[in-house]
This record gives C-alpha cells, sequence and structure tokens, in this order.
C-alpha cells in the first residue's frame, strides 16, 4: 500500500480510473481535496505575484487609487483583493447594474408603446423605448402602428417628465453627442446629425440635418479669428450656433436636442400624422391596454454595452421603473434594485445614474464581482458572453490583449479614471470574474489600458 504521496504521485493517481486506484474512497476523496486546494493556492500565488509586478508597479497606476477583485467562479472564493471594498467612482461600469436590470425586468422584448382603442381614438402611452426612429434599428414598429392608423392618436404624457440629466453629470457636456436629454417619448436617440458647408461663394448651407426640427433654428457664421470650427446649442432651445473657421469648408456634428419634455417628438410626428397628446390621467379609468413590441430585448442591450451608449442605459432604467413601478424615475427603481434584487450586496454602493456619467456614483470592486456573479447565476454565462464585448469588439476593439474568446467585459473611462470588470476564461479552464477601478491616475488612458491589457494576458495564460 502506498503510504505518502507527492503532488504529482496524487496528480497521476486521480487520473486513473477508479477500479484501477488500490486506496480506500475515503483516502482517494482526501487526495482529491488536497490537489484542489494545492492548485487553487498556487493559482493565488500567481495572481498575487502577478499582480505586484505587472499592475501595481506600473509608472501611473502606483500614483493612483487602485481596486481590484478577482474570484474563482467554480470554486466560489476571491483569490486576489486590493481594497476591493472600497469606493471608486466607476465611469461606465455602472452599466453592468444597468444591464441587471434590464434583463431582470424587461423581458425577452421590448415593450416600445401600450394602446387602446376608444371612441375613435387610439390612445396611446409611450414607455421610454430608446430605439424609436433610432438609425441603427431599422426595424421600427411603432411607426408602422402610426402609419396604419385612421383614426386620430392621442398620446398620452405624463405630467411628472423624467428629469432630463443625471445627477452629478458635468453641464459643460449639454452638447456632446454621449449626453443626450432622457424623457417618455424619444426618438432618433435624442441627438441630431447635422452638416454645414461653405460654399465658393462664402454662403453657409445646411447640407444634412436629421431629424427635421420643427421650428430648429440653425445660425451660420464665420469667425476669422477661431482656431476651430464649432457647432452648439442654445440651452433649452433647439437654436444652433454654426462657427466656421477660416480654413474649413465642412463640419458635422452630432449634438443632443432640446426634448421639451416630449413635445419636440409630438411636433416632429405632427407633420405626418393625425396625432396630439393629452395628459396621462385622461385614461385612468382604462383597465387594460395592448401593446406594441418592438426589439429583442439582447439586441439593446449589446447595443448599449458594445458601444458604452449613455443614452440606451439611462432608459432602460426609465423603462425598468415603467415596467415595475409605473413611473419613470430612476431614483425609485435603483432603490427598489438595491432594497430587494441586491440586497445581499457586499457593499451597499452609492447609485445615481444608469450610465455611469456622474462622478456621485460610488461602487466598490467586489461590488462589481457581485453583479457579474449574479448575472451568470440567473441569465448563464453563454447570454452573458453574447452581450458583453470580447477582445478586439465595441469598446474592447483597441484593447491590448493577446487575442479574443476569451475575456467578456464592460468597459468605463472619463477624464483620470479608467474601470474594467467582467468574465477571463484562462489557458486551464478557470473561470474567473474580476474587476479593476483605477481612479486619479495622471497620465494617459492609453497607457493604462495596455498595462491592464499585459495584467489580464498573463493571468489567463499562467493559470
Amino acid at each position: 500500500m502506498v503510504k505518502s504521496f507527492g503532488a504529482r504521485s496524487v496528480i497521476q493517481l486521480l487520473m486513473l480510473p477508479f477500479d484501477e486506484v488500490k486506496i480506500p474512497m475515503k483516502k482517494y476523496c482526501f487526495y482529491t481535496l488536497i490537489i484542489c486546494v494545492f492548485l487553487s493556492c498556487r493559482i493565488e500565488r500567481n495572481i498575487v505575484r502577478t499582480s505586484e509586478r505587472v499592475l501595481l508597479k506600473d509608472s501611473i497606476i502606483t500614483s493612483a487609487h487602485v481596486g481590484v477583485s478577482i474570484y474563482d467562479l467554480s470554486a466560489n472564493r476571491y483569490l486576489y483583493q486590493k481594497n476591493a471594498n472600497k469606493y471608486f467612482v466607476p465611469a461606465s461600469n455602472t452599466k453592468l447594474f444597468t444591464l441587471y436590470a434590464g434583463m431582470k425586468y424587461l423581458g425577452d422584448s421590448l415593450i416600445g408603446v401600450q394602446y387602446v382603442e376608444k371612441n375613435d381614438t387610439v390612445f396611446v402611452l409611450p414607455t421610454g423605448d430608446p430605439t424609436f426612429l433610432h438609425p441603427d434599428f431599422t426595424n421600427q414598429p411603432i411607426l408602422d402602428f402610426i402609419s396604419k392608423q385612421e383614426h386620430p392618436i392621442a398620446f398620452a404624457m405624463r405630467s411628472q417628465q423624467p428629469v432630463k440629466y443625471g445627477k452629478g453629470w458635468s453641464w459643460d457636456d449639454a452638447n456632446e453627442s454621449f449626453m443626450p436629454q432622457r424623457n417618455q417619448f424619444p426618438m432618433f436617440g435624442n441627438v441630431l446629425q447635422l452638416e454645414c458647408q461653405k460654399m465658393p461663394s462664402g454662403e453657409i448651407k445646411t447640407t444634412h440635418a436629421e431629424p427635421n426640427l420643427q421650428d430648429m433654428i440653425i445660425n451660420c457664421t464665420i469667425d476669422s479669428n477661431a482656431s476651430k470650427s464649432k457647432i452648439f446649442s442654445i440651452q433649452n432651445e433647439n437654436i444652433y450656433n454654426v462657427v466656421f473657421c477660416k480654413k474649413d469648408s465642412g463640419i458635422k456634428k452630432i449634438i443632443p436636442f432640446e426634448t421639451n419634455g416630449s413635445e419636440t417628438t409630438i411636433s416632429f410626428l405632427k407633420k405626418k400624422f393625425n396625432l396630439f397628446s393629452i395628459p396621462e390621467n385622461a385614461l385612468k379609468k382604462v383597465d387594460s391596454f395592448k401593446q406594441i413590441k418592438t426589439q429583442v430585448s439582447d439586441s439593446m442591450f449589446k447595443y448599449m454595452m458594445y458601444n458604452s451608449d449613455n443614452f440606451f442605459a439611462e432608459q432602460t432604467l426609465l423603462m425598468c421603473c415603467n415596467e415595475v413601478i409605473g413611473s419613470m424615475n430612476e431614483e425609485e427603481i435603483i432603490a427598489l434594485l438595491l432594497s430587494k434584487e441586491c440586497k445581499d450586496i457586499p457593499q451597499k454602493p452609492r447609485w445615481v445614474d444608469g450610465s455611469g456619467l456622474s462622478r456621485y456614483n460610488l461602487f466598490t470592486p467586489n461590488d462589481f464581482i457581485y453583479i457579474l456573479k449574479k448575472i451568470d447565476n440567473e441569465f448563464g454565462e453563454s447570454r452573458m458572453k453574447s452581450i458583453l464585448p470580447t477582445s478586439g469588439k465595441g469598446t474592447l476593439k483597441n484593447y491590448s490583449l493577446a487575442d479574443s474568446g476569451y475575456i467578456y467585459a464592460k468597459t468605463g473611462s472619463m477624464s483620470n479614471i479608467y474601470s474594467i470588470s467582467g468574465i477571463l476564461l484562462t489557458k486551464k479552464n478557470k473561470k474567473l470574474l474580476f474587476s479593476i477601478l483605477i481612479n486619479n491616475y495622471n497620465g494617459i488612458s492609453a497607457d493604462v489600458k495596455k498595462t491592464i491589457g499585459s495584467y489580464l494576458t498573463k493571468i489567463r495564460l499562467q493559470n
């Protein structure tokens, strides 16, 4: 009888069929446990060593605030933690919590509108669907439905509109394409695609404007002292100033338009269809509504995560709130999620928006391990991998990683902040969850990405 074994001997034993192993069952199970612990400890040591030598000694990262959490999903244990229970501004990693909310509450398909036919009128309730007339979603069931109506259409609008900007959003980003206004009946992603050209005569013409908003005013001028051309809007108005510098002959920009609640959408549709708006309480006696379903939910989630689309994330939370609570208020749905579905979260976050645009958001690395684990447990690895981008795609398109198909993650960035959280599949078929949150680094994001890419690649190849 074999009295003692080295690690290699035990591994060789465990590779044999059980009926060929001449040791009792209890000892066999004991040796199996010993090897599992041994291998787990070796992985843990590898990750600690890699973290200290590759990530934490990087010249940019050493002066920053860094939080790291790495979790072995099969062993159900943390392999590495560095400031993992400390709070960080996560930027667009916030969208992982928004994704969970959407997957939990919105079902397989998005409900674009609810409607009821009454007294020769079609009454319609918008639900906040961000895909309506969006150029990247060619299938438009709401538009088809409106086009086929012979009776007048009344859109029942809530008296309490969603607040158009989130708490802590930067006011000087109001003219940037990544910060459209939120509302209950969006269209075209709530942004205007505007293009102007300077003619040989010196006249400036608008060559493209989509959507062509009613009462939109475009003021074009030439500033010989300007160093570059620009387009900016007047706050609370659909007035756009186009300023050409001397050297440019053309300029184009995607810029958020003023939604005026949802009146801009209603005014746009009035040009083609017989419709008007009424207060929501006019339908308070209606017991049930029919539904128009628009897109497969995962197609919107994938678009949101691949493009880190802030608008889609914000509207996702509004749609969730509408579905569960019957209002469109981000605070209400966030409070519900944290008190119910996520009540056992390791560290309760400060969560204020769906997109991560706000610097008020505060999450820990362990919080992101928690939500990734929750998504994996409730919806499965294959669905998560179909929604999150992998290396070479989406927001990971230019990431410094060895190859694709082994990392599925969400990135997040704003000035002096970078984060990435997701799944890492190792060479030895380990399935790891990871979250890396870096705040207050002083340098360029490309260098931070390169270091993190090398770090994740080494973990993958060594384990």
